[in-house]
């Protein structure tokens, strides 16, 4: 019984690992992501239709 426990627990503390190693992967590609759509946003070609958007009513965003 007492032999068991120590291997579960390496199991456990694995797989801890791997979700937490998981979770850091899945938030760096979030991040990415993020960066990669702001910089769309800002290109060149896109800067009327941010001049527009700023101009735009809260009811008009809100509805976008």
């Amino acid at each position: 019984m007492t032999e068991h426990q120590p291997t579960e627990s390496k199991k456990s503390a694995s797989r801890s690992a791997i979700g937490v190693a998981i979770q850091v992967l899945g938030f760096g590609i979030g991040i990415l992501l993020l960066g990669w759509a702001v910089r769309q946003a800002m290109r060149e070609e896109n800067r009327e239709q941010l001049a527009r958007l700023s101009e735009a009513s809260a009811g008009e965003i809100t509805i976008l």
